[in-house]
């Protein structure tokens, strides 16, 4: 399926980028016990509140949230690939409740409806259709640092991090880029929470609505005319009954998230850990072919997705302790990718390490459909950057108010 890529005409600049709830966060208030999930993804350093889970307290139940979380790896492991007593299908997500995007969101379902869903869009994710993309890719993220690079300074997320992965996600589901700067803002919207705080704002709601019925106009259009894209594949499922009308706008906002967010997460924490680590930078410069492990290291070290809920449908006893049937149980991948049971010395960022199987992009059957594209795109970014201008600093990062997603929203840079 080929997508043609274009120039941004008309993207979001990087002032445009944030909606009413992208705010950065500046204070945050005292968590709920020693693990709250609703502070820890925006904090500067959660990973040794993480340490102290997995040595003390690896079922771990916070009593003013009313939910329990899993820190070790095998631990972690064995619930994500247990979906029969650790289900999705009451909301992957902590801060919000089961198909908030939407019913089509096929992570908040266990089988059979998640192979359904999954298997009408999978295979425009599968590497062989990814691979076909990373000319076109290379070519956009050299178009893109361009302006950077002459004039020595930039904010890297918003030039480069978020509109690389937004425009090709649009053009994968075949949406116009032009709608990005209406887009964009409710992206960020309706994802945005108070820190602190378990109670999905009206933004994120307002954000959901006004992003699902753009999907269902534009549904409405594939219906009229097809094209060679996504969308039009979702809508050639329903008419063969294998996809409901209501699933539409549900599975698509699934999609334009993950294959946006996750990527721009990836690529600005790749940044700001190089920029931090000189000597690992060195290292790749001077050894390209280092780049895809250092990708699975960046992602090891500092997971886009800290973590993701389940439901148990039975009473279920770990490390002495008993979860009962229907707790909202955490999955921390982010601590799971730091547990020194699995990895040597794992807080040390190395870009050296032997690459093993951890959990940025889940596990089990939810793994993600999109992570062959978000190693592509951000491989390419820094092969590109560290060919092309390797002497680079960055100022302090301005982090995203998220409850699931540890990321960067704003990250000056500059070039010697």
């Amino acid at each position: 399926m080929p997508y043609a890529m274009t120039l941004f005409d008309n993207f979001p600049t990087p002032d445009d980028r944030n909606g009413n709830g992208a705010e950065p966060v500046t204070t945050l208030p005292d968590p709920i016990g020693l693990y709250d999930p609703f502070v820890h993804a925006m904090v500067d350093d959660p990973y040794p509140v993480y340490r102290q889970l997995r040595d003390e307290h690896p079922a771990y139940y916070n009593s003013g949230r009313d939910l329990w979380a899993i820190s070790r790896f095998d631990d972690v492991q064995g619930a994500a690939r247990n979906w029969s007593v650790f289900s999705n299908a009451g909301g992957a997500d902590i801060d919000v409740g089961a198909q908030f995007f939407g019913i089509g969101d096929f992570v908040d379902s266990d089988p059979p409806r998640h192979e359904r869903l999954r298997e009408v869009v999978k295979s425009p994710f599968a590497p062989k259709a990814i691979a076909e993309l990373e000319r076109n890719i290379r070519d956009e993220v050299n178009r893109l640092l361009d302006p950077m690079l002459e004039r020595r300074s930039g904010e890297f997320v918003g030039e480069v991090a978020t509109k690389l992965p937004l425009a090709i996600i649009f053009d994968l589901l075949g949406y116009p880029r032009s709608d990005g700067a209406t887009l964009l803002p409710l992206l960020y919207d309706v994802q945005m929470r108070e820190p602190g705080d378990d109670q999905v704002p009206e933004a994120a709601i307002r954000a959901r609505t006004a992003l699902n019925e753009y999907i269902e106009d534009a549904a409405a259009q594939r219906r009229k005319d097809p094209r060679d894209d996504i969308l039009t594949q979702i809508v050639s499922a329903e008419k063969e009954g294998r996809v409901s009308r209501e699933e539409i706008p549900g599975m698509c906002l699934l999609l334009m998230l993950a294959g946006w967010e996750t990527t721009t997460v990836l690529a600005g924490n790749a940044i700001w850990l190089l920029a931090r680590h000189p000597e690992q930078r060195r290292i790749l410069t001077e050894r390209p072919d280092l780049i895809p492990a250092a990708i699975e290291e960046i992602l090891r070290f500092d997971a886009p997705v800290q973590h993701l809920a389940r439901v148990a449908t039975e009473d279920t006893v770990l490390h002495g302790e008993t979860i009962p049937a229907d707790s909202r149980i955490v999955l921390l991948w982010a601590s799971a990718n730091r547990d020194e049971r699995r990895w040597d010395n794992p807080d040390a960022f190395d870009v050296e390490r032997d690459p093993k199987r951890h959990f940025a992009f889940g596990e089990g059957i939810h793994h993600c459909l999109g992570a062959p594209l978000a190693r592509l795109e951000g491989r390419i970014i820094l092969e590109t950057l560290l060919s092309r201008e390797p002497d680079f600093d960055v100022g302090e990062p301005e982090r995203l108010p998220q409850v699931i997603i540890r990321g960067i929203g704003r990250l000056p840079i500059s070039f010697g």
